[in-house]
């Protein structure tokens, strides 16, 4: 598609960042790939129906956001000889108009399992609820910023884009922050080991926080400096590093059990306390209510709230 003058720049800047986001979808769908295929090897029978369940909605959903690559196929191959086509794609192809609102969905998704797990860990709707009105009023802009761009009011889609990703960032930080506030609260109250366990999770809370909560951060700031569509790359990663960060959280409680398992004292009764925590959990909720050494109960997102699930 030779291009020169006038039309070159509007079709660079709608065909780059269309290739150079589809390409990290695809690099990150490969580490999902991993993780999901980890997940089913280590817990396929540890966890609960529902939580295996979760995970494999979570992975159709994003290998179906993974077949959005053939946009840049029919953007480059379909369209090779109709300028005018591409460039009319953005408001005339269902895939690309909706692609605000997939990425969207997969974010709630994952926001509300770790919204629960919130709940799960501090039993105060009052706490984990406004969070959640926050990730739903995300969801809800993006919804409208769909229908902005479907019906072309453009002068309105500017606005909800960045209530969509500023609530996204703002409600991670929040997240995160009270998820590890409550786990710092019963630090004081447990032995040195559950105390270590304490601290890996709280640091783990916020590495899994960090990748999408920057990348919603970037995407609010190019929303109003660059009208260079470079908030096209960004968009289409967000979505796989909410996916990254959830079965970061549920594969990481191997390496924690097995760090904490070994990590006990001299004693005598450290082979019994081994045993147990590789036969029962190790997880994040319930800390306000009872902590037992070498214990830590969490509840299963789709769990009764007074089941527990296995973490370690």
């Amino acid at each position: 598609m030779p291009v020169s003058g006038d039309v070159h720049e509007p079709v660079a800047f709608t065909l780059g960042p269309w290739l150079v986001g589809m390409s990290l979808d695809l690099f990150f769908q490969g580490i999902l790939t991993t993780q999901f295929s980890n997940y089913y090897s280590w817990y396929d029978n540890k966890d609960s129906l529902g939580m295996k369940i979760a995970v494999g909605v979570l992975a159709l959903l994003t290998t179906l956001k993974s077949v959005q690559v053939s946009t840049v196929w029919i953007q480059e191959i379909k369209y090779y000889n109709n300028i005018q086509g591409v460039l009319a794609l953005p408001y005339t192809a269902w895939y690309v108009i909706g692609n605000i609102l997939m990425v969207a969905v997969i974010s709630f998704y994952v926001q509300c399992f770790f919204c629960y797990r919130l709940y799960a860990l501090s039993q105060m709707w009052w706490i984990a609820g406004p969070i959640m009105v926050l990730y739903i009023l995300g969801l809800t802009s993006a919804i409208v910023a769909t229908y902005c761009i479907a019906s072309m009011e453009f002068g309105k889609l500017a606005h909800w884009v960045s209530v969509h990703y500023a609530t996204a960032f703002v409600t991670d930080v929040l997240l995160s922050s009270s998820t590890a506030w409550f786990l710092l609260k019963n630090r004081s109250h447990v032995l040195p080991q559950t105390a270590s366990l304490l601290n890996a999770l709280v640091r783990l809370t916020f590495q899994i926080a960090a990748l999408p909560a920057i990348c919603a951060m970037i995407n609010l700031i190019f929303v109003y400096v660059s009208s260079k569509n470079f908030v096209t790359v960004f968009i289409q990663a967000l979505p796989k590093l909410y996916a990254i960060s959830m079965m970061w959280t549920l594969n990481a409680r191997r390496a924690i059990r097995v760090a904490f398992a070994s990590g006990g004292s001299d004693s005598t009764e450290e082979p019994r306390n081994v045993e147990r925590t590789r036969r029962d959990e190790i997880s994040l909720g319930n800390l306000n209510r009872h902590i037992k050494p070498g214990i830590v109960s969490e509840h299963d997102m789709f769990a009764h709230p007074d089941s527990d699930i296995e973490v370690g």
